[in-house]
């Protein structure tokens, strides 16, 4: 094996050729082009020797990254039922319109992945609203992340370069919470409404929208006071999904005896449906459904239901993800314990919970250091 560096005398720009050979001795030359500098050329064709050496040297391929991205998507999408149209969305919507549609698979760099979370950042969505929330373009990016993986293993790239790129910093503004005077004003002003029963677990267990709109009466346990998450309704609102996405997610949340007698009674509404309908009851078992048993769509669930009754109730506006935000903030504020809020939410790891509810940490500081004071020593 034996490289090179050379200048293009008409473009100016450096490049270097390596000497390679096959598995059966033939001798063949690769050439790598594009460096501003000798510098970046020999450091680049040093980086290829040793790739060579150790025996990890992939040859750069010249396929589009666009190109590449709408293969491994037609790949992957039956190993991701769950996930393929949202997967879609994000390759449709963000990577191919703000990727360099130019760059190859082979020569794509972290400063390639950079340039596209910049665009995301900064991008105008309208006229009041500049740039994408970071939990988009995280979303974008883990998208991405996933396909460079596949390449890594498929022998396409040497390495995933997208695992090193820097995201914008998240905004607490993205998480709002009610306090409690907000929930109770929200929660009277929803009393009469078909999905009281809906915004009451969701406040009152911090289940998921999918799980809320998937639960069944037979995942309750009225005698132990408790519910299993056992299906999902799917973002589509048109399939369920057997099980949550993940196995923390697959969990047993304890209700308390407000949340069951609230249950009950919501339970008689749905019987009084039967009964009203007849044989046009679509009995699914679920227990938030139309008034005929079906699903809800859960893009009308917000539309029609929960954005106006924030409105008419008066409190701060807030998407319905913060339901479950509430709850685990009103939990740490109560003193419960972080491990046990974690497996409540269905989160991997006691991790996320920290991170995810570090602005409560400072107040439960306080309320610590008030209760060192009343001991007596």
């Amino acid at each position: 094996m034996a490289g090179s560096v050379h200048k293009d005398k008409e473009s100016g720009k450096w490049y270097y050729m390596l000497t390679l050979y096959d598995e059966n001795g033939k001798r063949k030359q690769k050439k790598k082009r594009g460096f501003k500098t000798k510098g970046e050329a020999k450091a680049a064709l040093i980086e290829a020797e040793n790739e060579v050496n150790k025996g990890t040297y992939v040859e750069p391929s010249k396929e589009t990254f666009i190109n590449f991205i709408n293969e491994w998507y037609e790949i992957k999408k039956k190993s991701i039922p769950r996930s393929a149209k949202i997967t879609r969305t994000y390759i449709d919507s963000y990577i191919i319109p703000m990727f360099d549609n130019n760059v190859s698979l082979g020569n794509l760099k972290l400063v390639h992945i950079d340039k596209f979370i910049k665009k995301m950042h900064e991008h105008p969505r309208d006229k009041d609203k500049i740039g994408y929330s970071p939990s988009t373009i995280k979303r974008a990016l883990d998208v991405i992340k996933a396909a460079l993986e596949y390449a890594v293993d498929s022998g396409l790239v040497p390495k995933n370069v997208a695992k090193k790129a820097t995201l914008p910093k998240s905004t607490t503004n993205e998480m709002k919470v009610w306090d409690e005077d907000e929930i109770e004003t929200f929660l009277n002003c929803a009393k009469d409404d078909k999905l009281y029963i809906l915004y009451y677990l969701a406040l009152m267990t911090g289940m998921r929208q999918g799980e809320l709109l998937g639960l069944r009466w037979q995942d309750i346990d009225f005698k132990n006071h408790t519910l299993t998450i056992k299906q999902v309704l799917a973002h589509s609102g048109k399939e369920f999904y057997s099980g949550a996405k993940t196995k923390a997610g697959n969990r047993t949340i304890g209700l308390n005896s407000k949340t069951i007698e609230a249950l009950k009674q919501h339970e008689q509404i749905i019987k009084q449906d039967k009964e009203k309908h007849g044989d046009g009851y679509i009995d699914n078992d679920l227990v938030i459904c139309t008034t005929i048993g079906t699903p809800y769509n859960p893009s009308n669930v917000l539309n029609r239901s929960f954005k106006p009754l924030i409105e008419k109730a008066e409190v701060t506006p807030i998407r319905f993800h913060d339901l479950r935000h509430t709850h685990a903030t009103m939990l740490l504020k109560l003193g419960e314990n972080p491990k046990v809020i974690s497996e409540r939410l269905g989160h991997s790891n006691i991790k996320i919970t920290l991170e995810t509810y570090s602005h409560v940490l400072p107040t439960m500081q306080k309320q610590v250091a008030t209760k060192l004071d009343s001991l007596s020593f």
